[in-house]
C-alpha cells in the first residue's frame, strides 16, 4: 500500500469501532468492522482480536512447521 494512503487513511479512515461478533468460517475466527467491512482476526481462546504480529508469528511457525515435515 503506497505511503500516501496509508496516512490518508491514518488521518481521515474508518476507526474500527463497531465491530460485529466473532464468526468462524472454514477454521478462521474473526470479527467485522460494521462500517467499512474490514476483517480482524480473532481468538477465542483469549476472547480478544489477534495483532498483527501475534498474526506474522502464527503463520511463520505454520511455514516452519511445514518445511520441516518434507
Amino acid at each position: 500500500m503506497p505511503i500516501a494512503r496509508t496516512i490518508w487513511d491514518w488521518l481521515f479512515g474508518c476507526r474500527h469501532k463497531q465491530l460485529s461478533r466473532a464468526f468462524t468460517n472454514e477454521g478462521e475466527t474473526y470479527k467485522v468492522c460494521l462500517r467499512c467491512a474490514k476483517h480482524f482476526p480473532y481468538s477465542l481462546e483469549t476472547m480478544t482480536l489477534i495483532s498483527r504480529r501475534s498474526q506474522r508469528k502464527i503463520s511463520a511457525k505454520g511455514i516452519q512447521g511445514k518445511s520441516a515435515s518434507k
